[in-house]
């Protein structure tokens, strides 16, 4: 008996059992992996989506260069920009700020304009198109195919896509009577007789036929009939014996070449003289190759560097005594005071190395070369600028650190001072005196008030005492209203840095409100007095309305004396801001062009007659008819 027919003992039950359930469980894990491995590959797909459809930015995309002299075609350039803005979804203020990045030659400098006349690309691309775009004439095109040749173009792939551009212009697909003359005409090579037809206006070609009879032929010889019969240049050799001097009489050369020939022999002295020999050209390009040792800088030397002249300062003083000085002047810097000379030959102003210690102000390196101030220049490496208060002024001047056995004095002052405005200096036997001129528009002479008058919550006495030093530092320069730094930082504060370090919280607080809107009333009175004072002389306008018919006056340098002075007439089409109009041809032909009101001036109305003939004519035919009576 066949044992697998045989009933399964308790054993196979279990089993069979135990077999259904791996397979159930395996099933069950097999779907789980699946639902995972799809949620891991929708997420990686996700963060893959992005990266493939994210947004095009402006950075990204790439504008072709546009330079109108270059020959390329504006309408083809403006339609690339269009198309780029629709397909990836630009935003048109950066497209448009983008294609006037890319203007080059006379489109740069018409860009700096349009941009503050338009605000969308549309705007900036109609008058681009107003602006670049050739009239078009169907005439030039076809003329230009035929005098276009292989070597006006750079290779021969630019020849083939430069004509098959040409090909598509020319070839209409519905050709007007208007094209099929300007056709005719581009086909003619004679410059003359291609004039002459286009100034006819024919608007058919049997209205051309019918001019072109009036016409008579003319035959221009061709170029190898014009120097067939040229004479040959004759043989200069000079070794030919059949050709007599008639210097010398002998044969073999001509007079020119004659050694007898006083004026063959000058000529030759001036040519050779004229080509310049090898020493000369060593000489030019040791002289282009000359570098200066001060700044490295070659084409000149350092005789002639206006760096180093630029850092030279003379001084050109004579040694004295200090009992001696005659020019001698008291000078007070912070506090301390100083014996001071003034020279008016020198330069600038110099101070000695352990005075310039104990002097307060801000100190910066700057090497200067000090000539005159002993057998050998003198070199200063820092200057300290400093507030110096002489003859009851305070005066800010610059000084220049040297050592200490190069000057006789602590300081020397320089005729760098007399640069101040208003400040003038007389020297006698009894010193040097130093005044300056009252100053207009000054708010007070703070240097005459005490410190018990100034109205401060600062109580240190270093920080008052540096308050009145600022304030007579920048004496001349106070004025009514309200300073810069007030509307900045709200706070009671002045137009000189050093007091910003003085503003803290317990200054008064200034109201932003009040202050901004009496700065602005201020602001509002100026600009009114200001614009009534412009309208008071300035001419009226009297401005053209749309339709009305108006002549262009034309430059004078496009015609002659007897050419007319106006063009047209021209027909206003739109009234335009800033006295700008746009006007065109009554007749239809050319484009609009904007044009200012300075060109323009009213045009006699067409078909309407004088009212004041009129009138006097039937004044005269009554009177006439009232006698006859």
């Amino acid at each position: 008996m066949n044992q697998r027919h045989q009933p399964v003992p308790g054993n196979g039950a279990t089993m069979a059992l135990l077999a259904n359930t791996f397979k159930d469980t395996m099933c069950e894990m097999m779907v789980q992996m699946s639902q995972e491995n799809r949620a891991v590959l929708a997420e990686m797909l996700k963060a893959l989506k992005p990266e493939e459809t994210r947004s095009i930015r402006i950075s990204d995309v790439y504008f072709p260069s546009f330079d109108p002299d270059k020959g390329t075609d504006v309408r083809e350039w403006v339609d690339l920009i269009t198309r780029t803005q629709a397909e990836y979804n630009l935003k048109d203020h950066e497209v448009r700020l983008k294609a006037a990045g890319v203007l080059k030659g006379r489109a740069q400098s018409w860009a700096d304009d349009c941009l503050l006349r338009t605000t969308t690309w549309s705007e900036m691309r109609e008058d681009m198109l107003q602006t670049f775009e050739p009239e078009s004439r169907y005439f030039s095109d076809v003329l230009k195919f035929r005098r276009y040749s292989i070597n006006d173009a750079d290779s021969i792939p630019e020849y083939i896509s430069n004509v098959w551009k040409m090909f598509k212009k020319i070839v209409k697909p519905n050709p007007t009577e208007q094209d099929a003359v300007e056709f005719v005409i581009g086909s003619i090579k004679e410059d003359d007789l291609r004039t002459e037809l286009l100034n006819a206006k024919c608007l058919s070609v049997p209205e051309l036929i019918a001019i072109a009879k009036t016409m008579r032929k003319r035959k221009l010889p061709s170029t190898h009939d014009r120097f067939q019969n040229k004479k040959v240049k004759s043989d200069d050799s000079r070794s030919d014996q059949s050709i007599t001097c008639f210097v010398c009489g002998k044969q073999g050369h001509r007079a020119r070449w004659c050694n007898q020939n006083a004026i063959a022999r000058t000529r030759t002295e001036q040519h050779h003289q004229s080509i310049p020999s090898t020493s000369d050209a060593n000489k030019n390009r040791e002289k282009r190759s000359k570098e200066c040792t001060y700044c490295s800088i070659p084409g000149h030397t350092y005789e002639t560097c206006f760096k180093r002249l630029n850092a030279e300062k003379n001084i050109n003083f004579c040694q004295v005594q200090n009992n001696d000085m005659k020019n001698g002047v008291v000078v007070e810097i912070g506090n301390k005071h100083f014996q001071a000379m003034f020279d008016s030959g020198a330069d600038c102003s110099l101070v000695r190395e352990s005075t310039a210690l104990s002097l307060p102000g801000s100190r910066t390196n700057k090497t200067t070369y000090l000539k005159g101030i002993g057998p050998v220049p003198a070199i200063s490496f820092s200057q300290v600028t400093s507030v110096c208060y002489i003859n009851d002024m305070h005066l800010e001047l610059d000084f220049h650190i040297v050592l200490d056995h190069e000057l006789p004095a602590d300081i020397l002052i320089g005729r760098d001072i007399l640069k101040i405005p208003g400040l003038k200096v007389t020297m006698s036997h009894s010193g040097v005196t130093m005044t300056r001129d009252e100053q207009h528009k000054t708010a007070a002479n703070i240097w005459q008030l005490s410190s018990s008058s100034i109205d401060t919550d600062l109580k240190n006495k270093d920080e008052i005492d540096r308050l009145m030093t600022v304030l007579r530092k920048y004496e001349d320069y106070f004025r009514e209203g309200h300073t810069p730094i007030e509307l900045l930082t709200g706070k009671r504060g002045c137009v000189p840095p050093e007091l910003l370090n003085l503003i803290d919280e317990r200054n008064e607080r200034i109201d932003p409100e009040m202050l901004k809107k009496s700065v602005l009333a201020r602001m509002t009175e100026q600009a009114t007095k200001d614009e009534a004072r412009y309208n008071r002389g300035k001419a009226k306008v009297n401005r053209f309305e749309k339709g009305e018919y108006v002549l262009l006056k034309e430059p004078p340098r496009l015609g002659t004396k007897l050419s007319p002075k106006y063009d047209g007439p021209f027909e206003v089409r739109k009234v335009l801001p800033h006295d700008r109009y746009e006007i065109r041809k009554i007749n239809g032909r050319g484009r609009a062009r904007k044009v200012c009101h300075e060109q323009l001036r009213s045009a006699p109305k067409f078909g309407v007659q004088n009212d004041v003939a009129i009138s006097a004519i039937n004044k005269d035919v009554e009177a006439s008819s009232s006698k006859d009576e």
